[in-house]
């Protein structure tokens, strides 16, 4: 037996290990041969799968951007979670200063709760989409006020640019 501290062979059946004094009451036996070398190949191929996973995520817009309707998906989200800055981020670069108001707009809001959400992608070119959004909404206002509204209907249009999509325009929350 080996203690699982400092590695040391313990003979018998100490409670305690000669070398550190680390308890043990569970102490690893450790297997000598072949098979700690083929252990360690797996291991390493499994590492090497897990980040190639992930840097594939992360270049492949992680965040839901990589098809429209994955990027309208990740704007209720944002909203959901009154992150107006991470909302910005969702739009193209010269329609973001459309957004920037939003964070003042939140302010007001104590929760969003959106729910049903049914997305549509109504037409597609390689860069460019139109999309609907389909839900129910439920708001509270940091005054006590409530709201709801079921069947909300928003509309978007999306460009792709890179490997994102990215929304030019909706009608969220809008007064019409």
């Amino acid at each position: 037996m080996f203690c699982n501290n400092c590695g040391h062979k313990v003979e018998g059946v100490e409670k305690f290990c000669p070398q550190c004094g680390a308890p043990l009451e569970s102490p690893v036996e450790v297997r000598k041969g072949g098979s700690s070398r083929w252990l360690k190949i797996v291991g390493i191929a499994g590492a090497a799968v897990l980040i190639i996973v992930i840097v594939a995520l992360l270049i492949g817009g992680i965040g839901g951007t990589s098809s429209p309707e994955q990027t309208v998906r990740a704007f209720y989200r944002e909203a959901e979670r009154l992150n107006a800055s991470a909302l910005t981020d969702l739009f193209v670069e010269e329609y973001r200063w459309l957004w920037t108001g939003m964070q003042s707009a939140f302010a007001a809001i104590d929760s969003l709760s959106i729910s049903n959400l049914t997305i549509t992608v109504a037409s597609q070119t390689e860069d460019t989409a139109v999309a609907t959004a389909e839900y129910d909404l439920a708001l509270k206002l940091k005054d006590g006020s409530v709201g709801s509204q079921e069947g909300v209907v928003d509309h978007f249009s999306l460009k792709r640019v890179g490997q994102k999509w990215l929304i030019m325009g909706t009608d969220f929350l809008s007064s019409e």
